[in-house]
């Protein structure tokens, strides 16, 4: 994971660039979970020393204290499921449909109150 080993190099070089807290939004919970695997493997402490969120709530996540966004799985099988119907219907058009994810706070992006850099703020 190419993105996963050039965050660690940025966050085990002692080179970080600022003083405040760096993290990773990887494009899922699997990712996630190399990066967790790659960080520990170099002392780094998730929610630390790093922040680090997934996407998809695996069922690992609960248990490593991964923060992750939750899509509405359900609501997009539904939508689905209505939009198969209106093409079955023949029915066209450019229909876009949004759903909205959860975010699932846990452990991984509780990093401790740092001093930011002026113009930077972190987000609670």
């Amino acid at each position: 994971n190419l993105a996963g080993q050039l965050f660690l190099q940025k966050i085990t070089s002692g080179d970080a660039g600022s003083s405040y807290p760096v993290g990773i939004i990887a494009p899922n919970d699997f990712t996630a979970y190399a990066v967790l695997r790659m960080a520990t493997g170099q002392g780094k402490v998730m929610g630390a020393d790093y922040g680090l969120i997934g996407f998809d709530d695996d069922a690992r996540s609960c248990a490593l204290g991964l923060t992750t966004v939750r899509p509405p799985i359900e609501a997009m099988g539904e939508e689905a499921g209505r939009l198969l119907l209106r093409a079955l219907h023949g029915e066209q058009g450019g229909l876009q449909v949004r759903l909205r994810s959860q975010v699932i706070p846990r452990a991984s992006t509780d990093l401790p109150n740092r001093e930011f850099p002026a113009g930077n703020s972190k987000v609670s």
